[in-house]
């Protein structure tokens, strides 16, 4: 054991998502510029798979344990979910997590929110497990900081809102990404416990790399974005989105790298075997000038990304991957977040759409964004450097440290 405090990582489903990988990373930095002493635990449920994807990181990866719930259990579970009882039969250990740590940090980027396509119901599921977590860890005397987080909205439901309300103003700190989260946040009651941190991605740096070649424009298109609009993936969508591959590579006359940033075991949450899908909808002549790429890592992802000029990105990390090496991301919004990231990289909202915007609309800014590429590069470039320079000295790491070392 260390000198330090023990620091646990706990809220995402493994670094198979690239964009949980770049969170973990960007927070171990920041947990060790906070206290270069502390001991890190990464609570994983894929714990041989995550352990490898961050061996460099040095830090104990530890299997969370799990149970199996039977059937008469999962048939209550689901119950309660369409009767918007917010309690549900919990299959993870959340007492040996707890009890490993001195300071819990729950990670993830928008864990604590509700799909659109829920809150345009009346009445909609609002149970959320890190909500439970985070009040047992207050029961257990635990620190509780939010970090890398992107929260909310939770529509026009009360008791959903009363939920996240109550729950989130009993953590020690929350850092806010984005302004817009600190706003929407700010409305609902939230404000003592609150702060504004850079995604932990953006302290995620890597030297030696190659230069940029802007060859190709990247996209990014995730079935998860669908899944969070609509509630399900319709073969019109893939068309659609085929079509807009193509519009695209038709109005700018180069060729597209598809770039998946989430390989997920289910293919409801795998981009890599969403894009393939989008390739069987395209002629052979489009088709011959799509490169579909399969990253291994974020780190590895930022090798294809710098082939690009632009890239166009329904994940968000993905398109933050992006303006950390300098590449301008048009992001698909299907949720708060992108807007709100778009917010701070840009200080406006042009470059963000919503995920389901006419193909003419997403088309004609690109077309935009491509015009502009080499100022968007230079601005994006002095940005980041900034973020990363600043950070000891803010406010915000200074209130983070405060928390740990308390």
């Amino acid at each position: 054991m260390g000198k330090g405090k023990v620091t646990g990582l706990y809220g995402i489903n493994g670094l198979y998502n690239y964009g949980c990988e770049a969170i973990v990373r960007g927070t171990v930095r920041l947990l060790r510029l906070a206290d270069p002493e502390a001991e890190i635990i990464y609570f994983s449920t894929r714990k041989d798979e995550d352990e490898k994807a961050i061996k460099d990181l040095g830090i104990e990866v530890r299997q969370i344990n799990r149970r199996h719930l039977s059937i008469p259990e999962r048939g209550i579970n689901k119950i309660r979910r369409e009767m918007a009882i917010p309690k549900q039969i919990n299959d993870e250990d959340f007492a040996s997590v707890l009890d490993a740590c001195d300071t819990v940090i729950s990670i993830g980027g928008d864990i604590y929110t509700i799909p659109g396509y829920l809150r345009e119901k009346k009445r909609y599921t609002y149970f959320n497990k890190m909500i439970e977590f985070g009040n047992l860890a207050k029961k257990k005397g635990k620190k509780l900081i939010i970090i890398g987080a992107s929260i909310g909205p939770f529509g026009q439901f009360e008791p959903a809102v009363k939920y996240y309300k109550d729950g989130l103003s009993r953590s020690d700190l929350i850092l806010a990404r984005e302004p817009d989260c600190i706003t929407y946040l700010n409305s609902i009651g939230i404000k003592d416990n609150l702060d504004l941190m850079p995604d932990p991605a953006f302290f995620v740096e890597v030297s030696g790399d190659a230069p940029k070649t802007g060859e190709y424009v990247g996209i990014n298109l995730s079935p998860w974005s669908l899944q969070e609009s609509f509630g399900s993936i319709i073969d019109e969508a893939l068309k659609e989105r085929a079509s807009l591959i193509t519009g695209i590579m038709d109005k700018t006359g180069m060729p597209v790298m598809l770039i998946p940033h989430v390989l997920a075991y289910k293919e409801d949450d795998n981009d890599h075997s969403h894009m393939l899908k989008l390739l069987e909808h395209m002629d052979e002549e489009h088709k011959a000038r799509v490169k579909l790429v399969k990253p291994e890592s974020f780190i590895d992802a930022k090798r294809y990304i710098r082939q690009c000029r632009f890239v166009i990105a329904s994940r968000m990390h993905c398109a933050v991957n992006s303006i950390c090496e300098g590449v301008p991301a048009l992001l698909l919004s299907y949720s708060r977040k992108a807007v709100g990231m778009s917010e701070f990289v840009y200080g406006n909202g042009e470059w963000v759409l919503p995920v389901y915007s006419a193909n003419d609309e997403i088309i004609a800014k690109a077309m935009l964004m491509n015009g502009q590429a080499e100022d968007l590069s230079k601005s994006l470039s002095d940005k980041v450097a900034e973020v990363r320079e600043k950070i000891t000295s803010e406010e915000s790491f200074m209130r983070f440290r405060k928390e740990l070392l308390g």
